[in-house]
């Protein structure tokens, strides 16, 4: 086995190479968690406008006893 020493500088440069990739792990990171905010707030957004089974139901019912009261056929 070779005898290296190791000196303060080869210590700072393993440390700035880890701060490096630790720093570009977290950017991936943020940059998927903000693509996943967009997703959300789309998804958010079209669900704004969709009516529930159980108001659809409700909605339904109140439709049928109206055409009854009129005589509608369908």
């Amino acid at each position: 086995m070779a005898n290296e020493n190791i000196t303060i500088k080869d210590l700072d440069k393993v440390e700035e190479n880890l701060a490096g990739m630790i720093n570009k792990s977290f950017d991936k990171t943020y940059q998927r968690l903000d693509k996943m905010d967009e997703r959300l707030e789309r998804i958010e957004i079209k669900l704004e406008n969709v009516v529930y089974h159980n108001e659809f139901e409700i909605l339904e019912s109140r439709v049928k006893v109206l055409e009854e009261a009129l005589a509608i056929k369908k």
